[in-house]
């Protein structure tokens, strides 16, 4: 099937997005900040990062959300391939560029 193709470039694309912030973590993540008080909107946001992440393991591993499901062209997944590589690209260099003022909170 075409979509499993994409499924696993998704899953290696994930591992390197987060070989890439343990690896900054573990050089830099060592400087602790200050914790804040945490509004209810940064909270919010957090977690919709986290379930960013979540959701599409879901869809990939398990048949729940396959009433969701719908057909996309092979140029727009080949598009999103690229606009995800570009983003590990993207978070590898503002690791690398931010150096020791890197903080994981």
């Amino acid at each position: 099937m075409p979509e499993d193709k994409f499924n696993v470039i998704y899953l290696a694309l994930l591992i390197v997005i987060s070989i890439i912030r343990k690896i900054y973590t573990r050089k830099f993540g060592s400087e602790k900040i200050k914790p804040g008080r945490g509004n209810i909107a940064e909270i919010i946001l957090l977690s919709f990062i986290r379930l960013g992440m979540v959701v599409p393991l879901v869809f990939i591993f398990t048949p729940w959300l396959n009433f969701a499901n719908y057909y996309l062209p092979q140029l727009v997944r080949w598009a999103g391939t690229i606009f995800f590589i570009s983003a590990c690209w993207f978070l590898w260099r503002s690791h690398a560029d931010l150096g020791k003022g890197f903080t994981f909170c």
